[in-house]
């Protein structure tokens, strides 16, 4: 049986402002981690753009056809087929990498499970190597209408734990976790890219 092709319009709209900043922050070959691939768009658009990166998508099980109808198609040498991972694992199904990107995702898990997010992204990244998370973040409350009806929806539909996170909040626990903030890039229609490094290791 086929596989729908899933769809989404957020991608298409953000694709594009997304990539201006991975060309300056991914501008050297290496290894990434994308964290909650989604539909599977980001990859195949990110790879086929970024081709001195070899593009590993992940998400949990339920996701993975879907990414992979658009990520099998396009044959694209630095882009594997997508596997399983859930932020929850205690050892993630990835070898070290050199950067790690996630874009809409801190927001949909609980936010019980942003520490096993970031210990884990911490334990992938090599030492220096690149976190970048893109989405909304709360700046000492909500930044616009349509980020507090997101955060509502998040809470009714997805997860009553779920929601926006305050900015400060995402710092401290990536700080806790070995990774520092070193770039704060607003995006379009509220959204903020976040660069992270990691510490080197002992």
């Amino acid at each position: 049986m086929a596989i729908e092709k899933p769809l989404s319009q957020a991608c298409l709209r953000n694709q594009g402002p997304i990539l201006e900043v991975l060309k300056i922050y991914m501008n050297e070959p290496g290894k990434v981690i994308e964290v909650g691939c989604g539909t599977g768009q980001h990859a195949v658009y990110f790879a086929s753009n970024l081709t001195h990166l070899y593009w590993q998508a992940t998400d949990q099980a339920s996701w993975l056809d879907g990414a992979n109808s658009w990520i099998e198609p396009a044959q694209l040498p630095n882009l594997p087929a997508a596997i399983c991972l859930d932020v929850t694992m205690s050892r993630w199904p990835t070898a070290r990498a050199e950067y790690v990107f996630s874009a809409n995702v801190l927001h949909y898990m609980p936010k019980t499970h942003g520490v096993n997010f970031f210990a884990g992204i911490a334990a992938t990244l090599v030492s220096s190597g690149t976190l970048i998370l893109y989405g909304p973040f709360n700046e000492q409350g909500y930044t616009s209408a349509g980020n507090a009806n997101l955060d509502a929806w998040l809470k009714r539909d997805i997860h009553q734990e779920s929601g926006l996170w305050e900015l400060s909040e995402v710092v401290d626990l990536a700080h806790v976790h070995g990774l520092d903030l070193r770039k704060d890039i607003p995006m379009p229609a509220n959204n903020r890219c976040l660069l992270f490094h990691r510490k080197e290791r002992a």
